[in-house]
């Protein structure tokens, strides 16, 4: 595996909404992930051209779900330079092609939103 720095997880947007008959709360986060240490395969598949490019690094974007305050594992949606899976301690296929978010994961998203 690659390091390129420590792992950070940032917070690119957030919505809150009231149920509209079942009287839950819900939240819907989109997140970005970068640094830390990437798998081999992923940045392998990346062209050498976008690993040169000045301070490119492995990046990708990713959706949670939280409902009542319970965070729903399961990535709503994801994408980017590299897909969540490109970081294996912080996310793991799920059931039924699914990628959901580890448990380091979502230390790592409350740590983020306490800084």
């Amino acid at each position: 595996m690659t390091t390129a720095t420590t792992i950070r997880l940032t917070l690119v947007d957030a919505q809150e909404w009231p149920g509209s008959t079942d009287g839950r709360h819900y939240r819907r986060e989109e997140w970005t992930v970068t640094g830390g240490e990437v798998a081999p395969a992923w940045i392998d598949a990346v062209s050498a051209q976008e690993r040169r490019a000045p301070g490119w690094e492995p990046s990708s974007r990713f959706t949670l779900y939280v409902v009542d305050g319970a965070v729903d594992p399961r990535l709503a949606g994801y994408g980017g330079a590299v897909w969540p899976t490109a970081w294996p301690t912080l996310f793991t296929s799920g059931p039924r092609a699914s990628v959901e978010i580890t448990d380091l994961g979502l230390r790592l998203r409350e740590a983020a939103l306490r800084a």
